[in-house]
């Protein structure tokens, strides 16, 4: 969930193993490693800024931290939750996987 509203749905190992929502990969990277080895190693953090559930009344709530979207869809239309296929659902235009 995002600012009070389900961004992706899906079986919790696929969900870990591939996120499709930018936001629950953002999550994910933030997750501390706990292998040794592998710290700071394909981790990324996510762009932070002051937001508040009245800013996106009308389009997508994380336009400024999905990479790949285009800001003129994601700011005239919020997503709605689709089919990102293996059964699950992402409320993004452009979905990571």
């Amino acid at each position: 969930m995002y600012l009070g509203s389900i961004v992706e749905i899906g079986e919790t190992e696929r969900l870990f193993a591939r996120p499709a929502h930018p936001y629950a990969a953002a999550l994910l990277a933030a997750a501390p490693e706990m292998d040794p080895t592998r710290r700071g190693t394909g981790r990324h953090r996510a762009a932070r800024a002051a937001e508040s559930a009245s800013t996106f009344l009308s389009g997508c709530a994380l336009p400024h931290r999905a990479a790949t979207a285009p800001p003129d869809r994601c700011a005239a239309m919020r997503p709605a939750l689709t089919s990102a296929g293996d059964s699950r659902l992402v409320a993004c235009h452009h979905p990571l996987s």
